[in-house]
């Protein structure tokens, strides 16, 4: 945190709102974000769809979503100790994102290897997907001083992250209608 950021205690500062626009960091956050949370929205809309996918009945689908829920509440619990106590977010973000493209990796190459396969890529993909959205807003809160700055900048990197909360779906949508050669003027 810099002098030049205007660390106030008054309950607005103007100075601190104009710091949000001009910082460079407050956008590379909320590019950051873009991904990450269009990440967690594809799974989280898509994977009972894709358990259903697997030949599971949709309350077997609904219920075995719990599982890869529960297991990256653990991780995130897990990973932001880990963080905390080493006071380093940004390697823990890189490693959480690595696990998390492993596990969508596992999904798609190991299609053919069956139902617990698929199962474990998927709770890896989520683990590893979730954990470093934590770590990400855990990081960028503590990176930017000021109450009101703060707080801005919470609500733009929220926002903006909401674009690929937006996109992702449609380019998954998309992508699932090419590979299983549906089109809209097949209709």
């Amino acid at each position: 945190m810099t002098n030049s950021e205007g660390t106030s205690d008054s309950l607005l500062s103007w100075r601190q709102v104009w710091q949000v626009f001009v910082d460079w960091r407050m956008y590379l956050y909320a590019t950051i974000s873009i991904g990450d949370l269009g990440s967690i929205k594809c799974l989280m809309t898509s994977l009972p769809s894709f358990l259903k996918d697997l030949d599971y009945s949709n309350e077997e689908a609904y219920l075995l979503t719990i599982p890869p829920y529960v297991l990256s509440c653990l991780a995130i619990m897990l990973v932001g100790y880990s963080s905390t106590r080493l006071n380093e977010h940004g390697f823990h973000h890189v490693f959480c994102l690595c696990i998390g493209l492993t596990g969508l990796i596992l999904m798609i190459t190991l299609e053919n290897k069956g139902k617990p396969v698929m199962y474990t890529g998927v709770c890896i993909a989520c683990c590893g997907t979730f954990s470093a959205l934590s770590i990400l807003w855990s990081w960028f809160t503590n990176n930017v001083g000021g109450n009101t700055k703060r707080t801005i900048a919470v609500g733009m990197m929220s926002g903006i992250g909401q674009i690929g909360a937006i996109i992702q779906p449609q380019v998954t949508t998309l992508k699932y209608h090419v590979t299983k050669g549906t089109h809209s003027s097949d209709k």
